[in-house]
């Protein structure tokens, strides 16, 4: 029965919310992980930089429920607490960097000539953590991938409540609706997590973010002036 109620209260938002039918630009969840070869790693302290970066930018602070920029001290302390934390969990989504490249004009190719590629010159952005200390194919591996989101869990009671974010130069091509996707399936692969409950949280001025929950099969459980909620069985327990 209760299988019952979710699809009804489901196929209710759809028509309320119509957009959230439409798929990513990129052609679906399946296809957008595909094509720049998405996949989650675990964050670590060499993260640091690239999620404080990531913690002020104006977009992220304006949808987030703390809209004060954070300062590098209180910054660090709270990511080593995070990761020396059981109940919470840092994951960096990264991609392929030669997939991310826009396409280019025979003109522009041309311009180029025989000029090296991006792998073989600089490494990214001064916030992508550069691998001084890998060797052989690790830092391959490294060099060929671009971090372009986080991904967070808190869990308490078997809950685990997410908190995300894409980097600005990164959206627009459906990554938070494979953010969400890639952390369920992680979870489920890896059960690294004791939670059997998703949730999710998100100011009612945030659509994409409705959108990338829903296009997941999150069911809005409550809504507030301050945020929008959603949940979603995890391995089918709810």
């Amino acid at each position: 029965m209760s299988e019952q109620i979710e699809q009804i209260e489901r196929e209710e938002l759809k028509r309320e919310h119509p957009e959230i039918n439409e798929e990513p630009a990129e052609g679906g969840t399946g296809a957008c992980v595909k094509k720049y070869s998405l996949a989650l790693r675990r964050g670590d302290f060499g993260d640091a930089d690239l999620l404080f970066a990531w913690r002020n930018d104006p977009l992220v602070r304006n949808n987030s429920f703390h809209h004060e920029s954070v300062r590098w001290e209180e910054h660090v302390q709270w990511y080593k607490a995070l990761l020396e934390d059981r109940t919470r969990f840092q994951y960096i989504l990264t991609a392929d960097r030669n997939a991310l490249r826009e396409p280019q004009s025979e003109a522009q190719e041309a311009e180029r000539g025989t000029e090296p590629d991006d792998e073989s010159g600089a490494i990214g952005s001064a916030h992508e953590p550069i691998p001084e200390t890998k060797t052989g194919e690790a830092a391959v591996s490294l060099i060929h991938r671009v971090p372009v989101g986080q991904i967070r869990i808190a869990v308490e009671d078997e809950k685990a409540e997410i908190g995300y974010s894409i980097a600005e130069e990164y959206r627009g091509k459906g990554f938070g609706t494979a953010i969400l996707y890639l952390l369920e399936q992680h979870l489920i692969a890896t059960k690294e997590a004791k939670a059997d409950e998703l949730i999710g949280r998100v100011i009612p001025a945030n659509r994409a973010s409705q959108n990338a929950f829903l296009r997941n099969g999150y069911v809005q459980k409550a809504k507030t002036e301050q945020y929008i909620e959603f949940h979603k069985a995890l391995l089918g327990r709810l």
